[in-house]
């Protein structure tokens, strides 16, 4: 590729919130393409991911996070009983 195709190539969109440590609700919903009402639905049926607690506010860690998307792709994979 010639330097002026590389210097004219669109960017590619990096996601701000993939190198954060913990996310809010919203920000984990954003980031998974979820709604928030979706989440309390998961929430309530418990299969939404852990989360923590600081001060008023409730926080979901990036491990939790991953953890909660392996198991989603573990039960999509699974077939039904």
């Amino acid at each position: 590729m010639r330097l002026e195709e590389r210097l004219t190539m669109p960017k590619r969109k990096t996601d701000p919130l993939a190198d954060r440590d913990s996310y809010s609700i919203d920000q984990f919903c954003a980031h998974n393409a979820i709604s928030r009402g979706m989440f309390y639905k998961l929430d309530k049926a418990g299969q939404a991911p852990k989360c923590f607690s600081v001060g008023t506010r409730r926080l979901i860690s990036k491990e939790s996070a991953a953890r909660w998307r392996s198991e989603r792709e573990r039960a999509f994979d699974s077939p039904p009983e």
